[in-house]
């Protein structure tokens, strides 16, 4: 990676766009760039939790990555889905 990422933390608003979009358009698999996300040295940046960049990821990509969360899952079963709710 070497986008030092942790160097720019300072610059704020900088370090945040550099980091959501790696995470919602990089290249590779989500689940390692979000893992990147949070844990590489890299890329971390305090305070950014991991379920905050995956709220971020499948709001902006729903139709590859659409939100699930209680709520939904409980609207899709008042809907007729057969759908796990809790799991």
């Amino acid at each position: 990676m070497g986008h030092g990422l942790r160097r720019r933390c300072r610059e704020g608003v900088l370090a945040g766009r550099i980091l959501l979009n790696y995470v919602v358009w990089g290249n590779g698999s989500v689940s390692a760039r979000l893992w990147n996300a949070i844990r590489s040295d890299d890329w971390a940046i305090p305070h950014v939790s991991l379920s905050s960049l995956g709220e971020i990821v499948v709001w902006a990509r729903p139709d590859e990555f659409p939100p699930r969360n209680m709520q939904t899952s409980k609207g899709l079963r008042a809907l007729g889905y057969n759908v796990r709710i809790g799991v």
